[in-house]
């Protein structure tokens, strides 16, 4: 068997596949409908499939999602059905997919492959919840920062801010690695920027290790050390209480005679 024919007929069954999944769904829409797994005592279509399906609840209430979707877009539904769409750009499609939007979106599955559609309908997601401003209130809610240290000692910073407070705080690290560390050599790197989905050029300034005190350092921290230190009995008398007793004991006793 050649491997054209190969390629062909797997083809045609991932077709037939599709084509399976479609009736597949419309059988569920009309189970979840009529809803006979009331009478198993199960909460829903989903847990029955579970349970007779062999399919997990996250699967098989994507299925029962797109299940009820399709009627309500006969654009998609057709494209489905004739094998033309497979079930992962259907079920990807079907989030963001209405009357007004739903032609463009089977234009664009048709076009793409499956993981380019996942790609696009998520940054069409993103950008409706951009626009909801409830959205925004709960991304300002919800914001988080925090800072922990490892079992090898490296400082692990997590954190969920608005994308404005995002931005800020980047800037404000930016500019004090600069401060840090300006006159010492940096490399070049690319960066991807969200806001404007282009590579960015940035540079990185390696972080030095911790180093002991210099000798410099120590010799004044001593001189300094010793300034303090009395070197005269009358001036023990300026020095605080504590102090004069911590010292007096340390100095021998004169007993009289």
């Amino acid at each position: 068997m050649c491997l054209q024919a190969i390629q062909s007929e797997i083809v045609s069954l991932c077709a037939d596949i599709h084509r399976a999944e479609y009736r597949l769904l419309e059988l569920i829409e009309q189970l979840d409908t009529s809803r006979p797994w009331r009478h198993e005592h199960m909460p829903s279509c989903a847990h029955w499939l579970n349970a007779h399906c062999g399919l997990d609840l996250v699967t098989a209430r994507e299925k029962v999602r797109i299940a009820h979707a399709l009627p309500k877009l006969p654009l998609i539904r057709d494209a489905f059905r004739l094998g033309e769409l497979s079930y992962s750009k259907v079920r990807a499609i079907t989030r963001v997919a209405d009357w007004s939007n739903e032609a463009e979106l089977v234009a664009v599955a048709r076009a793409n492959t499956a993981a380019h559609v996942v790609r696009i309908v998520k940054e069409m997601r993103q950008v409706e919840r951009l626009r909801e401003s409830h959205a925004a209130f709960a991304a300002y809610r919800h914001r988080t920062f925090a800072s922990h240290t490892d079992e090898v000692g490296t400082l692990i910073f997590e954190g969920r801010l608005p994308a404005e407070q995002g931005e800020l705080l980047l800037q404000a690290l930016d500019r004090a690695m600069g401060w840090l560390f300006r006159g010492q050599p940096h490399r070049e790197r690319m960066r991807y920027d969200v806001a404007s989905k282009t590579f960015l050029k940035t540079f990185v300034v390696p972080m030095p290790l911790r180093s002991w005190p210099s000798s410099s350092w120590r010799s004044r921290h001593k001189q300094r050390k010793d300034s303090a230190r009395p070197t005269d009995i009358n001036s023990w008398c300026t020095l605080p209480r504590k102090r004069c007793r911590s010292t007096a004991r340390s100095r021998p006793t004169m007993r009289r005679r």
